[in-house]
C-alpha cells in the first residue's frame, strides 16, 4: 500500500510538469509546421480584395493548413488588432478564394486560431488564466523537490 501511495504522489507531483511540457512541444511543433508550410507555399497565395480592404495590404501571412486540394491562410495585422483565417482550394492547379471568417479584432470578433492563438486578448487571457498558475505550481514543486534532495545531501 505504501509503494502505490508513493507512485501516486510521484505523478501528481509531476502531471503539472508533464502538463507544460507536452503543451510546450506540441505548440512549438505547431509554429514549426506554419512557419515551414509558409515559407514553401507562401509565395502561392494572393490575399483576397476583400480581405485587404477590411485589414490593409500590410498584414503578415501564415499558413496554417495544407493539403493538395485546399489550404487555410492566418492573415493578420497586429498593429490594429485584426486576423482572419482564408480558406482556398485549388481548381485545376490554381489556388482560389473560398471563403474567409474574421478571428479576431479590436471591435467585434473575439475568437483564436491554433497555433497563433497568443495574438489575441482571448488567447492572450486563456494563456495567462491557464499557463501562469501551472507554471507557478511546476515551480513549486520542483523547488520543493530539489531543496529536498539539496537538504537529504547535508545530512
Amino acid at each position: 500500500m505504501g509503494s502505490i501511495m508513493k507512485l501516486i504522489k510521484y505523478i501528481l507531483k509531476y502531471i503539472p510538469l508533464a502538463l507544460i511540457i507536452a503543451f510546450m512541444i506540441f505548440w512549438i511543433g505547431s509554429l514549426i509546421k506554419c512557419e515551414l508550410l509558409t515559407c514553401v507555399h507562401g509565395s502561392e497565395f494572393t490575399i483576397p480584395d476583400e480581405v485587404t480592404s477590411w485589414i490593409g495590404n500590410s498584414g503578415s501571412t501564415k499558413i496554417i493548413g495544407y493539403s493538395d486540394q485546399s489550404a487555410k491562410i492566418y492573415y493578420y495585422y497586429l498593429n490594429d488588432y485584426y486576423s482572419v483565417e482564408i480558406d482556398f482550394i485549388k481548381n485545376n492547379s490554381i489556388w482560389q478564394y473560398k471563403t474567409w471568417r474574421s478571428v479576431w479584432s479590436s471591435g467585434s470578433a473575439d475568437g483564436a486560431s491554433w497555433p497563433y492563438f497568443h495574438h489575441s486578448p482571448v488567447g492572450m487571457a486563456l494563456l495567462c488564466i491557464a499557463g501562469i498558475p501551472l507554471i507557478l505550481l511546476a515551480g513549486i514543486v520542483l523547488y520543493k523537490d530539489i531543496d529536498r534532495k539539496i537538504k537529504s545531501k547535508n545530512k
